[in-house]
């Protein structure tokens, strides 16, 4: 009995050893077309948020594409988002209620060319709401964070809009969709925001790249904006050559 004792004993830490995540692992998803990965996050849960594009599934050439992943790297689910065209998800971040919010762009729904494109999931990637912002020209959403006003803060850049050839943006939405406000980021020549985070004061911070700033080949651009979207404070970053901001 005892010998049947330490074999149960044994077998039990052999099978909680081997159910352990692995410390790395890697893996592909899609399938016969073009399925491009942007924006990963680690969930409340322990798993994996991914957004991107496919060209393999969904309504569309092109549709938003999301995955929940495991910890062992196994898909728990995928969605897709979009309409007959063409649609991006560019960053995917979770909310409050375990849902997720990802950004990006369509040319399927909004106002002509490209718009900016906001959608929110529930916890299973069902699809609540979503939005759109832009006019009879290119707009694109390019990040996406929950402030410390629990509003979503959007940023991109516009060829609608805005003082020069192309401008940055940022956009505050609430989690119901409602959209509260924006403004318009930029000079006479390109200007885009890229990346967008809610700083350890509860402020914002954002970069991207800027053309009106003096160098006509582009120094990167940063800001620090308070809810409201006033100005803190911005820096241009870089040499004669182009610089560019991507992430933050």
């Amino acid at each position: 009995m005892k010998h049947l004792q330490i074999l149960i004993i044994l077998l039990f830490f052999a099978l909680n050893i081997g159910a352990q995540p692995p410390g790395k692992f890697y893996g592909t998803w899609g399938g016969n077309g073009d399925d491009v990965g942007y924006s990963g996050k680690q969930t409340k849960d322990g798993n994996y948020i991914v957004a991107g594009s496919t060209s393999s599934y969904g309504h569309g050439e092109v549709d938003v594409y999301l995955l929940k992943i495991d910890s062992m790297g196994s898909v728990i689910w995928d969605k897709t988002y979009g309409a007959f065209n063409s649609e991006v998800g560019k960053s995917v971040i979770e909310v409050v209620d375990s849902g997720f919010v990802i950004t990006g762009y369509t040319n399927s729904f909004g106002s002509g060319g490209y718009d900016a494109y906001l959608i929110r999931t529930d916890k299973n990637g069902n699809l609540i709401w979503q939005k759109t912002f832009g006019g009879t020209d290119w707009d694109f959403a390019n990040d996406v964070v929950l402030g410390s006003d629990g509003n979503l803060h959007v940023v991109g850049y516009t060829y609608s809009y805005g003082a020069g050839k192309k401008d940055g943006f940022i956009l505050k939405y609430d989690l119901q969709g409602n959209f509260l406000s924006h403004k318009f980021i930029g000079g006479a020549e390109d200007d885009e925001l890229n990346s967008i985070i809610k700083t350890n004061d509860g402020f914002l911070a954002t970069i991207g790249y800027t053309k009106s700033k003096n160098d006509l080949n582009g120094d990167i651009y940063f800001l620090k904006l308070d809810l409201n979207y006033d100005t803190l404070f911005t820096r241009t970053i870089g040499g004669p050559g182009v610089d560019y901001g991507s992430d933050l």
